[in-house]
């Protein structure tokens, strides 16, 4: 139900009404049709005619789904559906990385349901957000990279900087593999065309949407910036902090976020907050010196 409100709220009702007049579901609604309209949620609009009569289609998208137990959020679905041939996710795959995710945060997952799409669904190749609902391309090799970082995105997702929400789910990214193959934590993404740190980074941010461009967010992203320099500040403070003082402040981080707090913009001084005033004064000093790297100074080599 709650893809359907989204859906009632894009393109003034546009979205909905279109998917609703499917053949497929004039009849009703089945679980696993539920499912499917579920992911239909983050199909881009321009895309949404010729790939949701795909999604809907048992002979053309496959679908597959368990109900598993998690320790905090409880009985949770999970959920793939993939259209057409090519790199598949299994079940097992996603179950460890929603287990290892939740685990690190140490709070109950966001959603009742993890719906995976492996479709050409919008212009960025991948997307994942608070409802539980994740795509990665088709073209992707089989990796469960892309599907961990987009899951990363179901705690990190809305409320913050781009760079709290990329690095966020950047971080959750590592922290799955890690769980699940015993790879590094590390090393940070690297790469940004725009800025040399997060400060400058929003001043160029705040720039490009005073001056009405229309690219505004390809540039952005295209920069590599919200990756590079979330990842790197959360990475160092890892790092630095040790796993168990992170994850604390990473916690304190995220509630503001888990709350809607849309009143203030949640930026640097959160972070601020969550590993330093708020944090015991060993750890603060060790943060404070991280995130002034970070924030103000030249953290790329």
């Amino acid at each position: 139900m709650s893809a359907m409100r989204i859906m009632s709220f894009r393109e003034d009702g546009l979205y909905l009404q279109k998917v609703l007049s499917l053949p497929t579901v004039s009849d009703g609604i089945t679980d696993d049709e539920a499912i499917r309209l579920a992911v239909l949620s983050i199909v881009d609009y321009r895309r949404l005619e010729s790939l949701a009569p795909a999604i809907l289609d048992p002979e053309r998208a496959s679908l597959s789904r368990r109900t598993v137990s998690l320790p905090l959020a409880g009985d949770t679905t999970l959920a793939v559906v993939e259209v057409g041939s090519g790199a598949s996710v299994s079940l097992d795959t996603l179950e460890r990385i929603v287990r290892a995710q939740e685990e690190f945060m140490g709070v109950p997952f966001q959603t009742s349901y993890v719906a995976l799409l492996t479709a050409d669904a919008n212009r960025s190749g991948g997307g994942g957000s608070s409802r539980g609902v994740i795509t990665v391309d088709p073209g992707f090799d089989g990796s469960p990279n892309p599907v961990a970082h987009e899951a990363g995105h179901i705690y990190w997702s809305h409320g913050g900087a781009s760079w709290i929400r990329e690095g966020g789910a950047s971080l959750m990214e590592m922290i799955a593999l890690n769980a699940m193959f015993g790879t590094a934590i590390g090393p940070p993404f690297t790469g940004c065309t725009l800025a040399e740190n997060i400060r400058e980074f929003e001043q160029v941010v705040d720039d490009l949407y005073a001056s009405g461009s229309t690219s505004a967010l390809d540039t952005i992203y295209g920069s590599g910036c919200p990756y590079s320099l979330g990842q790197g500040l959360f990475l160092d403070l890892y790092r630095e902090l040790g796993r168990d003082t992170f994850r604390q402040g990473f916690a304190r981080l995220y509630t503001p976020l888990n709350q809607d707090v849309y009143s203030e913009y949640i930026g640097i001084n959160y972070v601020r907050v969550a590993f330093v005033e708020d944090a015991a004064p060993e750890a603060a000093a060790i943060a404070e010196r991280v995130i002034h790297k970070w924030y103000s100074g030249t953290p790329f080599p």
